[in-house]
């Protein structure tokens, strides 16, 4: 609600369009490593020092690719970068803001993955509440107080983003690790990693062709606008999709474990119980959403 009753519906789509593009390339930037951290070092037995070594050597390898991303975005193609993403190449500063933002993005998505490994839940959940909180009150500090541009509410949010990774990562792993780089790619442990993270990359791509592919039909058939009418839609329709992205969030760094030491009776149970949880919780939502959809479309 604070973007639909402050910004046009044309700008709406421009931020809808950078939140779809983010959830696209982050995946493929990351190259899988915020799942493989996770699938390889949450067991108990996971040595500090290798771990610490491993981490740097992905965190090395997804800056090389966020900056390919960067510059591309910045400085080599903005307008065909902002013709594909707003179907128009006069949204090149959006295109070259969008790709700092990309870069924070994904750090801080690697730095979770560190963080679920040790299944420190309990703090990242404190990190997620604290970016989100503070990405809804800079915009709207920025757009409904202060009447700023989108442009400089989103160079705002990138800069409070950035503060945060390297918080993060100075309280969370420098100071208590240190620092050491491991990018022996020949190791053992580092072809497991490469064998079980590429297969993520075309994975996750295809999830996000399957979710958010129609939002560029719409925008190269029709136009942004009706962009941002689809795209406050559709979020409705997916709120109750955190019910089963937090029981995943908190139950994957455990059932791995259980995984990799051959107790697949005890993950089959997990399953079992956060399935039912799920159910427990989305068909009241659904139900909610079908007696108040007007007044909820209002709202928003």
């Amino acid at each position: 609600p604070v973007l639909t009753k402050n910004l046009t519906p044309e700008l709406y789509g421009v931020w809808s369009q950078i939140i779809v593009t983010i959830g696209l390339l982050i995946p493929v930037i990351l190259m899988g490593f915020q799942t493989t951290m996770v699938n390889y070092f949450s067991g108990e037995n996971s040595e500090p020092k290798e771990k610490n070594g491993i981490f740097h050597g992905m965190l090395l390898i997804v800056l090389a690719n966020s900056m390919v991303v960067l510059v591309a975005c910045a400085f080599l193609f903005p307008s065909v970068i902002g013709w594909l993403m707003f179907g128009d190449a006069g949204f090149t500063s959006f295109a070259q803001i969008f790709g700092v933002l990309l870069v924070t993005e994904v750090i801080f998505e690697l730095l979770v993955a560190y963080l679920r490994s040790d299944r420190k839940i309990r703090r990242l959940s404190i990190y997620y509440i604290l970016k989100s909180a503070s990405r809804i009150s800079i915009i709207a500090a920025a757009i409904v107080i202060f009447r700023q541009s989108l442009f400089v509410a989103l160079v705002w949010l990138t800069i409070a983003q950035f503060l945060m990774i390297l918080w993060i990562y100075w309280n969370d792993i420098y100071r208590k690790t240190g620092f050491s780089l491991d990018l022996s790619i020949k190791d053992e442990r580092w072809q497991q990693i490469i064998r079980f993270a590429l297969p993520l990359i075309p994975y996750s791509f295809l999830i996000w062709i399957n979710n958010f592919l129609d939002r560029y039909l719409i925008l190269h058939i029709l136009d942004i606008t009706q962009v941002s009418i689809y795209a406050v839609a559709y979020t409705l329709a997916a709120t109750i999709s955190i019910f089963y992205s937090i029981l995943g969030f908190t139950l994957y760094p455990h059932m791995a474990n259980h995984w990799n030491d051959g107790r697949r009776q005890a993950v089959s149970e997990m399953m079992e119980t956060g399935f039912a949880y799920y159910m427990f919780f989305s068909l009241p939502i659904i139900a909610l959403m079908v007696i108040l959809n007007e007044p909820i479309i209002q709202l928003l």
